[in-house]
């Protein structure tokens, strides 16, 4: 934003951490040269935050966060990955919904954990549309490689995406004609934690074949989220999908995504959770190294992914 005497002010304004931690562990990695941004973390509860930007094609009226909403400049900062949500992450999906206020997450259908009835087609063109009404005209974009950041890409919103979209293609595209009995996946949940591990598991689901072995290395902190709580305690999980879908909490998505993977096949986990805790979410716990060893030597053919929270099968 710019003052009256030509001064600028650099605002950071991030949506709420899924790890709530108020990323933490995102500040603390800044350069010294970005020590004097100012950072402001946006509450979609509180609606006094949030300010009117304009109305959609369809006659929905749009709010963010008031610091973005009266910016002079808007700059996106994000990661362009594949979702199932939104067909593809990144540029303006760093704005909504997640810099909105709950009211228009609500009328929109994009409630975390809660999402309405509409098809991806239509959540990314809301997304797109709105970018362009905010008059966004430049974004940096991270696209995610098997081993760390593949490409930083920088310009218009609608160049940088279509060019992450045809990265991730190229990289985390799998073809869907062949299913493994075995799959073994290192999975770095980061501070997202279980977010992370849920899509990953989500997505291994459609690479292995029925009945068979999902092997996860992920290091993840006991979920304490209400739909995992509900979770640890049941003798019969399968019938927890239907009510946690009427009924979502906010982190029914992960609970929904361990539990149809466990349905799809045997899903070891290899992690510091005490394996009381990885027995009861329905997975099978694996101690150590050397007892992964000693499953792997009973496997004939086995699958190795990594970054398998990005992937996409395609028919």
């Amino acid at each position: 934003q710019q003052a009256a005497d030509g001064t600028a002010t650099i605002l950071l304004v991030l949506p709420p951490d899924p790890a709530g931690q108020k990323w933490g562990w995102l500040l603390e990695q800044m350069p010294s040269a970005l020590q004097g941004v100012q950072v402001h973390h946006h509450d979609p509860a509180d609606r006094n935050q949030s300010g009117y930007v304009a109305s959609s094609e369809g006659g929905e009226r749009l709010y963010l966060n008031r610091l973005v909403s009266e910016a002079d400049t808007i700059v996106t900062v994000g990661l362009i990955c594949f979702d199932r949500e939104l067909g593809i992450r990144g540029t303006s999906s760093a704005l909504f919904p997640g810099l909105s206020d709950r009211e228009t997450q609500q009328r929109t259908g994009f409630v975390p954990g809660q999402l309405a009835d509409v098809s991806v087609e239509l959540r990314r063109g809301l997304i797109d549309e709105l970018g362009w009404l905010t008059g966004t005209q430049f974004t940096v974009q991270a696209v995610p490689g098997a081993a760390g950041v593949l490409q930083v890409l920088a310009g218009s919103p609608e160049q940088v995406l279509e060019r992450g979209r045809l990265l991730c293609e190229e990289l985390w595209e799998l073809g869907s004609d062949a299913r493994a009995e075995a799959v073994l996946a290192a999975v770095d949940s980061g501070p997202s934690g279980w977010s992370t591990l849920g899509r990953a598991l989500e997505n291994l689901s459609e690479v292995v074949e029925q009945g068979g072995r999902l092997i996860v290395v992920c290091d993840v902190e006991v979920p304490e989220g209400p739909a995992m709580q509900i979770l640890r305690r049941t003798q019969d999980p399968e019938n927890l999908v239907r009510p946690l879908q009427r009924d979502p909490l906010e982190d029914s998505r992960q609970a929904i995504q361990v539990i149809e993977a466990c349905q799809r096949a045997r899903v070891y986990l290899l992690s510091r959770l005490p394996a009381e805790t990885v027995e009861e979410l329905g997975m099978i716990p694996l101690s150590s190294e050397a007892e992964l060893q000693k499953l792997l030597a009973t496997l004939d053919t086995v699958w190795l992914l990594s970054g398998a929270q990005y992937l996409r099968c395609v028919d």
